[in-house]
């Protein structure tokens, strides 16, 4: 299908499919969206003028990021040990209060061998929060069963919280 522009709309196959105006604004707005991403991801590498702003188990605003609906972007770091039982969700007996939107989940988990593997690594290991806030995690080896590890979550508050 050609794209064509008559005048201040655009048109496909003869069909209007957006006036200028329509464009211009989902284009700045896809701009915006952009640059929200781009910010946590300053935040979360420690490059952004607003990062560090430290790693802790006490919930923190992320000052000056707010995701892409203009909810503030709050940052916590959980610890614990993970289950013992394979291939089901455990249950690590940590939440996350008043949770919305969670935007980003990392960490690392140390295996019995000592190294210190991603928190979501291919089908070994992954971690999910439930609609609770509820941390859980899943593991296919021993290898990964009563091991400490440590998340950072990156998330929004439910609205009235």
């Amino acid at each position: 299908m050609e794209l064509e522009i008559r005048g201040i709309d655009v048109f496909a196959g003869g069909r209007r499919l957006a006036t200028a105006h329509e464009v211009h604004a989902l284009w700045d707005r896809m701009r915006q969206i952009y640059a929200g991403v781009e910010a946590i991801q300053a935040a979360v590498s420690g490059t952004s003028p607003l990062a560090p702003i430290g790693y802790s188990a006490q919930e923190q605003a992320v000052p000056g990021v707010t995701w892409i609906d203009g909810s503030q972007v709050y940052q916590i770091t959980l610890s614990g040990i993970t289950g013992a039982t394979l291939g089901n969700y455990n249950d690590t007996g940590l939440r996350i209060d008043g949770i919305g939107k969670m935007i980003s989940l990392t960490g690392r988990i140390t295996n019995a061998a000592g190294s210190q593997i991603p928190a979501s690594h291919l089908t070994h290991i992954g971690f999910t929060i439930d609609i609770n806030g509820g941390l859980h995690e899943q593991h296919d080896s021993d290898n990964y069963g009563g091991r400490p590890f440590a998340v950072t979550v990156l998330y929004t508050k439910q609205e009235g919280t």
